[in-house]
């Protein structure tokens, strides 16, 4: 990742950084791609447990 125009800002009292983040390569894309793909599954059946302890 590369990031540009980084600039400090401060909103309801907390201080954090604003900018832009490039993504240098395709490596990214593709850790994120198969991260969620793995985790959004897991997701469902986390509140399909969920739901059926609660009704």
């Amino acid at each position: 990742m590369r990031f540009e125009h980084v600039r400090r800002e401060e909103k309801d009292g907390r201080v954090f950084a604003k900018g832009e983040a490039h993504e240098i390569g395709t490596g990214y894309l593709d850790w994120s791609t198969a991260v969620v793909g793995d985790e959004l599954p897991k997701a469902g059946w986390r509140l399909a447990e969920l739901l059926q302890k609660v009704l």
